[in-house]
């Protein structure tokens, strides 16, 4: 007697789609972790940018600010 369930999933296939999701995750996760890092590594350059202006700003090409001075003495 062979009995045939029309649309059942055999377990072959689902250790391979199992295999395959995991796959899948591992890719993505990867990926958001190295756009995690690529992101924060721009935001820090910028972040070290944005304050290397104010200094160069502040400073006024002296060698320190004038409130430094003050701060110093």
């Amino acid at each position: 007697m062979h009995i045939s369930l029309k649309g059942a999933i055999n377990l072959n296939d689902l250790t391979y789609t199992t295999s395959m999701m995991n796959e899948i995750r591992e890719l993505l996760l990867s990926a958001r972790q190295r756009v995690a890092v690529q992101v924060n590594t721009e935001l820090l350059s910028t972040y070290w940018n944005v304050g290397r202006i104010i200094v160069e700003h502040e400073q006024e090409n002296k060698e320190r600010a004038d409130y430094g001075k003050q701060a110093h003495a």
